[in-house]
């Protein structure tokens, strides 16, 4: 005997005893008895294709919907019996219908009714109860068995509805279910807990949060619902402030599953990356990433109309003297002050160590240089205030128009502003220089002299000539001073005149500096050699004593020539004595006037520096400027200079 039983769209759920058409759709020569409205009894070809006597019992289900439950009896040997038990067709005919008779009989007392309890609890799980359980329904072994199968299967499906609904509800994410009509079919605890204060089961979701529906999550749900497809959007929920991202998903049942996660905190993290990827950390201010970006980008439409770069004269000095935390604070306070005196006329921005720029659109551009002269005076005054001393801090600006009518790219800008600001520098610190074309070409031919001094020092082409020092008291020739010279290949021998500021200020000073103190001495061991000890002057650059290498070189030459430390005499310029880090000058020089090496002012009683340098610097001899010693004896007043110059050396027992 089988058992069969067939699910409303026509899908095999029982098989017995042979199971393999599990899962199958029944054959459409069975689908008839599917749709039948009555119990009957037929013969005909079963799901294996072997004729069979069955008695069948449409179930009705839910909307008209009916389960099939079926039994059959293999008609061969049913007919074999039938010819055993009968000794004439008649009788067999009449055992036949008694057959069938019994057969009817059998599938309605011990089938279907049954059958019948078995289809109602598969109409109640078809509801969702899957709660209802068969039992043991039957003296049939075959029935039985099958009640108790679906309670195992029944259990089964509960177990794993366990385990989702359990992973569902452990999940960090929320999980919405919604029906066609929107209504919520499901939340889980995740969910709850954003809800609070709401009772959603049942409810339609778009009358819920209509702020939420008209926005773009609303319109990434009615999109999934009505086209079928996944969607994914982003919202802010107000009542809790965070952000959340949302995913949909259509339902077989034509709602949808919508899987919400709090993306609040990777919305800030991704923020502050953002931040620190455009700003500088140390003042807030935007980067030169940033400031590329607004250059290129422009406000309301318009390129920007001039650009200004700030650099702080000396802050080099401050990081030395007082340390980079004191730097810093420079760094963070000018900062500040650039801000609030910029006051939103233009971008401010940090470009990296001491450099600052400002980008200027539209008629703020034509105040440039009023602005740039209000920058410089916020940064010099008040003194900055660093671990309980007051330092004062200038600034040099460079400043780069569009030209008028063709407004320059901001590449164009910036390298402009570049030039003016190498400008301002070289006039000393503190200055704002506006640039022109003639700025340009002037770059280009210090650009090109500094790459022919970089070959001459290459292929050795400078040489020291030397102008010797008589003492006036006998004429006797007691030293003699080096001064540069550069044997050009195509120009001839040229003066310092032609190169030495160039050469000054160039990455090559402190390499050249440093040769000219060994061919020095070098020199002056071989006229010691001859019979003449001369005190050997040198012009020092200012990269040599900021360097920190001047003592070593210095020992050094005057070792691998065999001269005392009182054959060598370093003379210092104006430039020097002048820059913002002459503090951490003096040491080295001390240390080498204690050695016996000696220390001259040069072109005493110009500029700015005299007195500065008697006072604070190691000097042990003053050189009087040319100016003051020309007139002389016929010019009063520079007599008069030259007797107070005298005057004063003494009294510093120089």
């Amino acid at each position: 005997m089988t058992l069969t039983l067939a699910d409303p769209d026509g899908t095999v759920l029982v098989d017995l005893p042979a199971r393999r058409h599990v899962g199958q759709p029944l054959p459409e020569r069975l689908r008839p008895l599917l749709e039948a409205r009555a119990s009957g009894v037929t013969d005909t070809e079963w799901l294996d294709g072997a004729r069979q006597v069955v008695g069948y019992v449409p179930t009705a289900g839910q909307a008209g919907m009916p389960f099939l439950v079926a039994s059959g009896l293999d008609h061969g040997r049913f007919v074999a019996d039938a010819d055993r038990q009968a000794p004439s067709l008649a009788i067999s005919a009449l055992v036949v219908v008694a057959a069938l008779l019994a057969a009817w009989f059998f599938a309605t007392r011990h089938i279907r009714r049954p059958i019948a309890r078995l289809a109602a609890v598969a109409e109640h799980w078809r509801r969702g109860d899957m709660t209802a359980r068969a039992g043991r329904i039957d003296r049939d072994l075959e029935i039985s068995r099958l009640g108790l199968t679906f309670d195992a299967m029944a259990e089964a499906v509960a177990e794993r509805e366990r385990r989702i609904t359990d992973i569902l509800e452990s999940t960090t994410d929320g999980v919405w279910a919604f029906d066609r009509n929107w209504r919520v079919t499901f939340l889980n605890r995740h969910a709850r807990s954003r809800m609070e204060g709401y009772d959603l089961i049942g409810r339609n979701v778009l009358e819920v949060f209509p702020d939420l529906a008209a926005g773009p999550l609303g319109a990434a749900l009615t999109r999934t619902m009505e086209e079928r497809v996944p969607t994914q959007a982003t919202f802010f929920y107000e009542p809790v402030a965070g952000h959340f991202e949302a995913n949909s998903f259509p339902a077989r049942d034509g709602g949808l599953t919508m899987f919400t996660r709090d993306v609040t905190e990777e919305k800030r993290a991704r923020e502050a990356l953002l931040h620190l990827a455009y700003h500088d950390p140390l003042t807030g201010l935007p980067n030169r990433a940033r400031f590329n970006e607004i250059a290129r980008e422009g406000e309301a439409g318009q390129p920007p109309a001039a650009l200004m770069l700030l650099d702080l004269d000396g802050f080099k000095h401050v990081n030395n003297r007082l340390g980079h935390t004191a730097g810093d604070a420079v760094l963070r306070d000018g900062a500040a002050r650039l801000a609030t005196r910029l006051a939103g006329r233009g971008h401010l921005a940090r470009l990296g160590g001491d450099e600052f720029a400002v980008l200027l659109f539209g008629e703020a551009a034509a105040g440039a240089e009023a602005i740039a002269r209000e920058l410089q005076s916020a940064l010099e005054r008040p003194p900055f205030a660093v671990k309980g001393r007051r330092s004062r801090v200038t600034a040099s600006v460079g400043l780069a128009h569009a030209a008028p009518g063709q407004p320059a790219g901001p590449e164009a800008l910036l390298a402009n502003a570049d030039l003016a600001l190498r400008r301002a520098k070289a006039a000393g610190g503190g200055a704002c220089h506006v640039f022109s074309e003639a700025d340009r070409a002037d770059y280009e031919a210090r650009r090109r002299l500094d790459e022919e001094i970089g070959r001459a020092a290459e292929q050795e082409e400078f040489e020291l000539h030397y102008q010797p020092q008589a003492r006036l008291s006998d004429g006797a020739l007691v030293g003699a001073e080096a001064l540069i010279r550069w044997r050009h290949p195509e120009r001839g021998l040229l003066g310092p005149a032609a190169f030495l500021e160039a050469l000054e200020n160039s990455r090559h000073a402190l390499r050249v500096g440093n040769w000219i103190i060994g061919e020095a001495c070098r020199h002056a061991a071989l006229c010691r050699a001859a019979g003449l000890e001369l005190r050997m002057g040198v012009n020092l650059f200012g990269e040599q004593l900021a360097g920190g290498g001047l003592v070593g070189t210095v020992g050094a030459a005057l070792a691998a020539h065999g001269l005392p430390p009182g054959a060598l005499e370093l003379e210092l310029t104006e430039n020097i004595a002048l820059r913002q880090d002459r503090v951490e000058m003096l040491a080295p020089l001390r240390q080498l006037r204690a050695w016996g090496v000696g220390i001259a002012f040069d072109d005493f009683g110009t500029g700015y520096a005299s007195l500065t340098t008697l006072q604070s610097f190691p000097v042990t001899r003053l050189k009087i400027d040319r100016s003051f010693i020309s007139g002389l004896p016929q010019d009063a007043h520079d007599a008069a200079i030259v007797e107070a110059v005298l005057e004063l050396a003494r009294r510093f027992g120089l």
